[in-house]
């Protein structure tokens, strides 16, 4: 909380046929837990993996699409975990 309200950012804008806006919210505020366990204990699906040093690297571009990235660029998942969610992400 900052001065006694959660933290929020509104993004607006609008198209030719509506407005549209979208909140952030710090949810740890709300729910102290990772959004990995909170997923299990509201029975939702699971928080996925990102790889964040692959799209932080400067040779990435943007709008990259392509095969899921070597795991050497993801923090905090195991090898299997991994093999699953390549799979995973192979299939669709």
């Amino acid at each position: 909380m900052k001065d006694g309200k959660f933290i929020n950012i509104k993004l607006s804008w609008s198209s030719e046929e509506s407005n549209y806006s979208l909140n952030f919210r710090d949810s740890l505020l709300m729910l102290p837990s990772s959004l990995r366990k909170l997923s299990k204990a509201f029975d939702v699906e699971a928080k996925g993996f990102f790889p964040f040093e692959f799209v932080n690297n400067p040779s990435t571009p943007l709008d990259y699409n392509g095969p899921v990235p070597n795991l050497s660029y993801y923090e905090g998942i195991s090898l299997l975990s991994f093999v699953l969610y390549y799979k995973k992400m192979k299939d669709r």
